[in-house]
């Protein structure tokens, strides 16, 4: 972190404190203990912050699933918040290495390897692997470390057993 970036958190630190104390003593203030709060002192931004990667390429691949929708999409190890609005949508099953635990209408999830994926030849219509596959290997997610990972994932997501045909495959990283 540069020498800004730690300075511009002593004083969001600083300002958490003053407006903690401020909002403290307004008329009708909740109480708030110091020790149930979160301070997040980089919030504050003239505007709002995203991550541009992240935000297009789950643009993007909604907009690519919606375009010729299939009855049910599965992901790969993609971004949490991408497959749960996904599944307010159409019905997705999602599969991890380390399984998500949430429940959603729509939304089914699995723990599971990449190298090792659970279905049946040509039953998958829609494959969505997105900045997932070249972490295969890294033991990152508590996978096992193995140099050739991403090798031995890339060819199962571009000619699987499992490809419907006419369906749609994408990986992305």
């Amino acid at each position: 972190m540069t020498r800004s970036g730690h300075s511009r958190g002593f004083w969001g630190y600083a300002r958490f404190f003053s407006d903690w104390c401020h909002y403290s003593k307004l008329a009708g203030a909740e109480p708030i203990r110091l020790g149930d709060t979160y301070p997040r002192v980089r919030d504050r931004t003239a505007e709002t912050p995203f991550d541009a990667h992240y935000l297009y390429l789950n643009s993007w691949a909604l907009r690519r699933i919606l375009a010729a929708p299939p009855p049910w999409h599965i992901d790969v190890g993609s971004d949490a918040i991408f497959v749960s609005l996904l599944s307010g949508i159409l019905p997705v099953m999602f599969l991890d290495y380390r399984p998500l635990h949430v429940k959603l209408g729509g939304l089914k999830c699995l723990g599971g390897s990449i190298l090792a994926l659970p279905f049946a030849d040509r039953s998958v219509s829609s494959l969505f692997c997105l900045h997932a596959a070249e972490h295969i290997g890294l033991g990152r997610y508590g996978d096992p470390l193995d140099p050739q990972g991403t090798l031995k994932a890339v060819p199962l997501l571009q000619c699987p057993p499992y490809s419907r045909p006419g369906g749609h495959l994408q990986l992305a990283s």
